[in-house]
């Protein structure tokens, strides 16, 4: 038999009844929900103008419903995120795909993130987007802080040429 009390702004209060019909005190550890796409963030670590063969990179961090930052362990292992840069070109556009990493700083019950990198090796403007696949199965555009945010939530980067070597 127990007790479930939600308390407003104190958290969760649960009370254990015994067959000898004591009540103990019972400790619970709350995991953050399923992933959500409107609540997590991208954060651009990159400058927004870099020269080709420069690396770009980005922290992607995952939040539940009620905004609690995902924790990686055996009971929730990953998340699905996607981090790609687009070069926005007359007519063309070439993707390139980032490499994910999880980082989970603090252990088991620590809030985790993903660090994504990846090179940009062409000069242009390059649109970057962040997504995230949640439990329904749709990809939601996760965006990026407000300073590097398009309307879109995605960020633009431009890539300038790199140094020129000349052989003789």
């Amino acid at each position: 038999n127990f007790d479930v009390n939600k308390c407003a702004g104190a958290g969760l209060k649960v009370s254990v009844l015994s067959p000898s019909g004591k009540t103990f005190p019972l400790s619970v550890a709350i995991r953050p929900g399923n992933s959500t796409a409107t609540l997590s963030s991208a954060e651009l670590l990159s400058a927004v103008s870099m020269s080709a063969g420069s690396q770009l990179s980005a922290n992607l961090q995952a939040a539940a419903m009620y905004s609690n930052k995902a924790s990686y362990d055996d009971f929730y292992p990953s998340d699905d995120w996607s981090l790609t840069a687009t070069l926005i070109a007359s007519g063309s556009d070439v993707g390139v795909e980032a490499a994910l990493s999880k980082v989970n700083p603090g252990g088991a019950k620590a809030e985790g993130y993903y660090a994504a990198t990846l090179t940009l090796t062409k000069a242009g403007v390059y649109e970057v987007s962040a997504k995230l696949r949640q439990t329904s199965g749709a990809v939601g555009v996760v965006s990026f802080q407000p300073a590097v945010a398009t309307a879109t939530g995605t960020a633009q980067v431009t890539v300038t040429p790199g140094r020129l070597f000349a052989s003789t």
